[in-house]
């Protein structure tokens, strides 16, 4: 028995070892978690102030999201991620091209299609999560990724209506990331609320600006 134990507890060393690697690695999420939640306030300062910079911003933002989620083994969100990071690429290759400061203010137009849309991702995605995840609320998550797709794209091509679905889509993370427990998200969540009514506020003011 006790030549059994012997082989089978742990030296100290080996359970030092241990604390340091687990010590490390919950030290690189909450970095990357820092990194992160700072990158997309960022972006959000830079949307509302137009601001190219902004993209680069919002792209490493999801990029360090997209590692600290697949660190974590939570592969959707992982790969929701990398879709938004791809997102931000487009937006920033799309506002260089188009000169973005000379591009003006709009309001969305076929609503009625953006929001089928919305509805067909938002059924496709949370069934896929629902049957491949352990989401214990696939289509809440799916149709936050959904609204946010539409939302990026408004944004892309500065549609004012954009900051009406991040009213939303913020509103509603807040409520989720309580649900769940995740408070500092939650309150993050609450300062991108509060911002997207500068947001909103700001790209009417240069929309009627530009319709006098």
């Amino acid at each position: 028995m006790r030549a059994a134990s012997r082989f089978t507890a742990q030296s100290p060393c080996k359970r030092q070892l241990t604390w340091s690697k687990k010590f490390l690695a919950d030290t690189m999420l909450l970095a990357l978690e820092i990194a992160s939640s700072l990158c997309n306030i960022g972006f959000v300062v830079g949307m509302i102030n137009q601001r190219i910079w902004a993209w680069p911003m919002g792209l490493m933002g999801c990029l360090a999201a997209a590692v600290m989620f697949e660190s974590s083994q939570l592969h959707a969100e992982a790969f929701l991620n990398v879709l938004y990071a791809a997102l931000a690429i487009y937006g920033w290759v799309t506002w260089q091209g188009n000169n973005q400061a000379m591009m003006v203010v709009h309001r969305a137009q076929r609503k009625v299609w953006w929001g089928l849309a919305a509805i067909i991702m938002t059924l496709a995605l949370g069934w896929a999560m629902k049957t491949q995840t352990s989401n214990p609320l696939p289509f809440v998550d799916a149709g936050i990724f959904s609204l946010s797709v539409i939302a990026t794209l408004w944004q892309i091509g500065k549609r004012l209506d954009n900051w009406h679905l991040w009213i939303v889509i913020n509103a509603i993370s807040v409520w989720l990331c309580i649900n769940r427990g995740l408070y500092v998200y939650a309150g993050y969540s609450a300062v991108l609320f509060a911002m997207s009514f500068s947001g909103l506020r700001s790209w009417r003011s240069v929309h009627e600006a530009q319709s006098d």
